[in-house]
């Protein structure tokens, strides 16, 4: 006859199941939570490019990020990761290295194109760091004044600047003397005519555009419980392997 000593295998399955509650499932919880904020930055990454035209693969396709749990949370209820902009709200945000095919981008642009994305997002007014903002006019393509992905080639600009023979800053002379005529212009061959090539302004309002919020309140959740499921599968593959019984 099998017999089996409650009182010893209640002591066992009690710890077992201590461990498990203390340790165990605060664990699994904080990698279920880990993988998904991983997944879910990859996701809204790469959903970028169905609200952007030409999304820049250094800034934009690469926007967001997360702050994974950490071991110091010890309980289920302390455990945290959470998903964001990089550089906005603690996500942190690495000086960047990635290169746009011409040169290394700067800290500095680093920094604007965060803030930027972050009123794609939100929305907001932006000012400028220096006197003014630069901002595309009619004529900024014909011009040859974008980069491949669509912004205002800095390059382009201070190469212009540089050539004051077929260029000038301001506002000409016998057009009203108001802000909406401040820009880079371009004089033609034969210096009878001028036109923008680039305006300057003193903010830019934006509206928002890219729907985080959105999309990743409709990501996260099934994402979260797949992923938890499996770690608690892996919870019961240890316990079914550790628990011994005594006869």
């Amino acid at each position: 006859m099998l017999k089996i000593n409650v009182k010893s295998n209640f002591n066992q399955v009690l710890k077992e199941y201590e461990t498990i509650k203390d340790k165990r499932l605060p664990m699994q919880w904080g990698f279920a939570l880990n993988d998904t904020g991983f997944w879910l930055s990859n996701q809204l990454n790469r959903k970028t490019a169905d609200y952007f035209n030409k999304p820049v693969p250094a800034f934009t396709k690469k926007a967001f990020g997360f702050v994974r749990s950490t071991s110091k949370q010890r309980t289920v209820n302390q455990k945290r990761a959470y998903v964001g902009i990089k550089g906005a709200n603690n996500v942190p945000y690495n000086s960047p290295s990635a290169k746009n095919g011409k040169g290394s981008f700067t800290a500095d642009a680093a920094k604007r194109a965060v803030k930027l994305f972050d009123m794609q997002v939100y929305g907001g007014v932006r000012t400028p760091t220096a006197s003014y903002l630069l901002k595309p006019s009619a004529h900024t393509e014909a011009s040859g004044g974008f980069t491949k992905f669509g912004g205002i080639d800095p390059n382009w600009v201070k190469r212009n600047i540089a050539d004051e023979y077929s260029y000038f800053q301001g506002m000409p002379k016998n057009y009203p003397q108001n802000e909406h005529y401040r820009g880079l212009w371009q004089r033609t061959e034969d210096n009878l005519s001028i036109q923008m090539v680039a305006k300057y302004g003193k903010d830019a309002t934006y509206e928002p555009r890219y729907p985080f919020e959105q999309l990743a309140e409709t990501l996260w959740y099934p994402k979260l419980k797949k992923n938890l499921r499996r770690q608690l599968k892996f919870i019961g593959a240890k316990r079914k392997k550790g628990i011994k019984f005594d006869r």
